[in-house]
Order: structure tokens, then C-alpha cells, then sequence
């Protein structure tokens, strides 16, 4: 493959076939860069009797001339400015030389770019991805519109004019505006996914985040101990809707499904192993990964308590789940109740399932990654903690083989 030239060729030239009424001629600019060109009207006119076209301007020396001719060389000038601003921050095409010199917006904006994204997830809504990743694609959007608004002083901007510099600004912006450094990433890999759309489709072309790198920051995630998963079970709770809420919570906490999963979890997603043992199989709202979860007898034992319940009757689902808003409020008063000082969200159940329910009780990070979908076993590192419990059982063990294969005779080998 030959090497890409990044000059870009200017030509003036006339079509003397398209003369106006008074028999002048339109003067065209060619940009013309490995082989692709812009041709574009310059919005004046010349005899073209009186038209040089080696020389690409026109013949004589009245004012006429000389002030087409100045209006030229000022155009060729323009260009080459541009070029040479372009070529500083490394990115230089027909296209944004072309914006640049007439100050016409591309076709698609950034703003449009995300529309066209969003519009793509919205038939995808239940199939693909679900309502609460959608939601922040929204949420992205508003952010961007805001940065505009602070740090351009625009409402939208050409995809040729987002460069690194705009995705590092961006950055800054995010983390210095109440966004924690995860968060910022979550909208900055929305904002990737829009840019390499626009450039998988030929809309730009570069891609602004070739060289980024988010920085993830390791979180210390929460989760409950043995002992407070059995203060929530026990907990004296007479309200039917917030006994309903730990149920549903303790669905999470012992198969590690997310809230939209086990909001839609129905009789097709059970299945009979060649043991006689139930599984639930899903394939992940979020991800769409697979997940096959052994049904443990907590989750068995709830499901069945509510085999008649009017709303599961109605919808299909096998557990009348409440709103996740509503579920969340409900949790403060549970914790309240069970006199657990954490705070309980349905985030914190596939942790805890991940950590106190199955790594604990050594589950491999293979079979807890299947169990909570994930595509990488590197996901679910940051779900199943290695606590201290589990770290002192196994150096107990490697303790006591190590005592069992190797003795050190002091006897023999007394201090000089």
C-alpha cells in the first residue's frame, strides 16, 4: 500500500459551458488530497476570453483583475493557514479544510452523530441493552450539550473539529464537576462508541480516541457478611410491600441476578438438569450474556411463595418486582429493620452473592462469572472480593501442607 500524502492540492478553474446571462463564467476551487476531491463555487465570476488557465487567474491589469486576483491569492493564503492549523493538531482532511474555509457544517454534527446512536438503541430496547444503560446515553448527551454551552459557547459542533484536545477537555470538565472518575469513564466510553460509528461510517476521518486511555479507578465494593444476609432474613417485617422488597432482594443475594433480570425472570427460563436440579437460565438484559444459575432452595422457596400472586398471574412474570426506585427506599428501611449499617441497594445483592454466597463458599471466578454474565472474568474481579476470611482459610491449608511435607531439624543445625 503507497503512502498517503497529507498536502492538499488548490486548483481554480472555470466550466465554460455554465456561462450566466451576461456570458461570464462561475470560478470553481478544487481541494484535492490521495486521490479524493471538493469542488465548490467561489462565488465569483470572470470573462473566460479573459481567463488564464495555466496560470489560474485572469488576464490584464485593470481594477477588475487585480481585485479577482487578490481575491484568489487571499483564498490560496486562506487555505494554506488552515492546512497548516489542521496539520498542528494532527488531523488534516478535504472535509474540514473545506468547513473551515466556507464555514459550513458537515452533515452530521456530534449532536446528530448521538441521535443517530440513540435511535439504533432504542430498537434495541429489550433485545440488546436495556432501559437503564439507554438512560445514559441520554444522560451523556446532556452532559456534552452542557460542555458545549461552558466551553465553546455552542450548541453542537462539527465531527471534524472534535480532536483530542476536545476528549481531554471533556475529561477534565466531567471530573471537575461532580463526576467520580468511573462515572466520567461511563460517558466518555458513550461518547467513544458515537466516534467510532461516525468513522466506521465515513463521517469523519479520524477517530479522536485512537490514543485515550480511561483510567479506571478500583473501587472498594460493598456487600453483607453471613451474618447480616441472616439479620435481613430474620428481620420482624409485617408490611406485605416491604416484605415483598426482601424477597426480591434475597432473589439477588442467592442467584446474583441484576434487578432487570429478575424483574423478567418467567416459567421459560427454568430448566431441569440430568440431576433432577432446577436452573435458571437467562441471557443477561445489560450484556446479553448467558447466565446458568443453580436454584438454590432461599430463591426456590420465594418463587414458590408467590406462584399466585395477581401480578404474576396478569404479567407472566414469576415475582411481582416493584419499581427499582421504590425497591431502593424500600432497602433503607429494611437495613433499618435488620439493623444492618450498610446501605442496601440492589447493586449490593449480586455483590454480596458474588463475595459471601458463592466465592466463599468456593465457587470458582469461571463459574461466578458465568452465574452474574459477564463476558471477562476481569468484571467479575471487581465483584467478588478476596476477603479476609477466605485468604485465612487457604493459607491455613497451604499451612498445614507445607507442616506435612517439610520438617526443619533444629538440632542438627544449632546456632554457631
Amino acid at each position: 500500500m503507497g503512502k498517503t500524502n497529507p498536502f492538499i492540492i488548490t486548483y481554480f478553474f472555470i466550466k465554460p459551458t455554465r456561462k450566466n446571462k451576461t456570458g461570464f463564467c462561475p470560478i470553481f476551487c478544487r481541494l484535492s488530497q490521495n486521490g479524493k476531491r471538493i469542488e465548490f463555487t467561489i462565488k465569483q465570476t470572470v470573462n473566460p476570453a479573459l481567463w488564464d488557465q495555466k496560470r489560474q487567474r485572469t488576464k490584464g491589469n485593470s481594477e477588475a483583475a487585480r481585485t479577482l486576483n487578490y481575491y484568489l491569492d487571499s483564498m490560496s493564503a486562506k487555505i494554506a493557514n488552515i492546512y497548516s492549523g489542521l496539520l498542528s493538531e494532527g488531523f488534516v482532511s478535504l472535509e474540514r479544510v473545506y468547513e473551515k474555509l466556507t464555514d459550513k457544517p458537515t452533515k452530521f454534527t456530534l449532536l446528530t452523530a448521538f441521535d443517530v446512536i440513540y435511535e439504533e438503541k432504542q430498537k434495541l430496547l429489550n433485545i440488546e441493552i436495556g432501559l437503564p444503560r439507554l438512560k445514559k446515553y441520554g444522560a451523556a448527551k446532556k452532559k456534552i450539550e452542557a460542555f458545549l454551552k461552558e466551553g465553546y459557547n455552542k450548541k453542537d459542533l462539527n465531527l471534524y473539529d472534535l480532536t483530542p484536545e476536545f476528549i481531554t477537555r471533556f475529561e477534565t470538565y466531567l471530573l471537575t464537576n461532580n463526576c467520580q472518575r468511573n462515572t466520567a469513564n461511563n460517558y466518555l466510553k458513550i461518547l467513544k462508541t458515537c466516534t467510532r460509528r461516525a468513522f466506521q461510517n465515513g463521517w469523519v476521518t479520524h477517530n479522536p480516541f485512537e490514543f485515550h486511555k480511561c483510567k479506571f479507578q478500583k473501587i472498594k465494593r460493598g456487600y453483607l457478611t453471613e451474618e447480616e444476609i441472616n439479620r435481613i432474613i430474620n428481620a420482624p417485617i409485617e408490611d406485605s410491600q416491604l416484605d415483598l422488597t426482601r424477597d426480591i432482594f434475597l432473589v439477588s443475594v442467592f442467584t446474583g441476578m441484576a434487578y432487570s433480570d429478575v424483574y423478567q425472570l418467567k416459567k421459560e427460563n427454568f430448566e431441569k438438569g440430568n440431576n433432577g436440579k432446577e436452573w435458571i437460565i437467562i441471557h443477561r438484559k445489560k450484556t446479553g450474556e448467558r447466565s446458568t444459575i443453580l436454584l438454590l432452595d432461599i430463591p426456590k422457596a420465594i418463587l414458590k411463595k408467590y406462584e399466585n400472586h395477581p401480578l404474576t398471574a396478569k404479567n407472566g412474570n414469576l415475582l411481582p418486582v416493584l419499581s427499582n426506585q421504590r425497591c431502593n427506599i424500600h432497602l433503607k428501611l429494611i437495613a433499618k429493620y435488620a439493623k444492618v449499617d450498610k446501605r442496601l441497594s440492589t447493586h449490593i445483592a449480586r455483590h454480596t452473592y458474588a463475595t459471601t454466597v458463592a466465592l466463599l463458599n468456593g465457587l470458582s471466578m469461571e463459574v461466578i462469572s458465568n452465574n452474574l454474565g459477564h463476558a471477562s472474568t476481569r468484571t467479575t474481579a471487581i465483584y467478588g472480593e478476596v476477603v479476609q476470611e477466605k485468604i485465612g482459610n487457604e493459607m491455613q491449608v497451604l499451612k498445614e501442607k507445607v507442616a506435612g511435607t517439610y520438617t526443619y531439624p533444629a538440632a542438627l543445625h544449632p546456632v554457631a
